[in-house]
């Protein structure tokens, strides 16, 4: 399982970087020691850690050896790193291109934690934990049993094509999340701690209402078919306003009260 944790708004183009450990052509290699070494070109820094690393004599490019961090930087500011790799250089050095050597890397069980900005992460195919946090991120399982949450921000989550569960622990007016897609046997689980009203456990049907407002002072999340919006509201037919929280794209029309779980 690889925990990538980002301090600078990830893309795929940031990613894309750990080119410098498949192709040496104007890198600068440096504390080439058997536990790691550091990759150098323009204004990115790359800092490795692991284990068994050898080098070419004399011009001190890494041959072989397993990695196990990663840390990158851009402009000497860390950008983001990635811990629990277990990638040998030779197998990375083997890829027919960066994105394969990246899918080897990302091959298990992953877990992405986003900055404080815009995100761009999509998962592999394994069952991935994908959090978002701040900005307005888009997050994309793949094709595993994927979680995500995109925190705060208005977000896009495409779960792709395995039974994902998308999480709501931020606040209900953080932000609009769209969800792309929603499949049968999906769950959407919601902070009790945020969603005034509701208790821990799955949903009771007499709590979930199908329209554009609540029908009774018993409804708590209010499902709009017609346009796929998902509202959260504090106390049914009382006072308080309804407030908006996600948008579901593509509903097959298996959405309901048996899908949401209260955590």
């Amino acid at each position: 399982m690889v925990k990538i944790v980002a301090k600078q708004p990830l893309n795929q183009t940031a990613l894309l970087e750990l080119e410098l450990l498949l192709d040496p052509s104007n890198v600068d290699f440096s504390q080439t020691k058997p536990t790691g070494f550091t990759a150098e070109a323009d204004d990115v820094r790359i800092e490795v850690k692991g284990s068994g690393f050898k080098y070419v004599p004399i011009l001190d490019l890494p041959q072989d050896g397993t990695i196990s961090r990663i840390k990158v930087f851009f402009s000497e500011e860390i950008a983001y790193t990635l811990d629990g790799v277990d990638a040998g250089i030779q197998s990375l050095a083997s890829a027919p291109d960066i994105e394969a050597a990246i899918r080897k890397i990302l091959s298990g069980k992953d877990q992405f934690y986003g900055s404080s900005g815009d995100d761009v992460f999509a998962g592999g195919g394994k069952n991935d934990k994908l959090v978002g946090r701040g900005g307005d991120d888009t997050l994309y399982g793949g094709s595993g049993r994927d979680e995500l949450d995109g925190g705060v921000g208005a977000d896009t989550l495409d779960g792709g094509g395995g039974k994902d569960t998308y999480v709501f622990k931020a606040p209900p007016n953080s932000g609009i999340d769209t969800i792309v897609k929603f499949q049968s046997g999906e769950l959407i689980k919601l902070a009790k701690a945020h969603f005034t009203g509701l208790s821990k456990g799955q949903l009771p049907a007499g709590q979930f209402v199908e329209g554009t407002e609540a029908k009774d002072g018993n409804d708590r999340l209010i499902y709009d078919p017609s346009s796929g919006a998902i509202y959260h509201d504090r106390d049914g037919t009382g006072s308080a306003a309804q407030v908006q929280f996600a948008v579901i794209l593509d509903d097959p029309g298996s959405f309901g009260a048996g899908n949401i779980f209260v955590i």
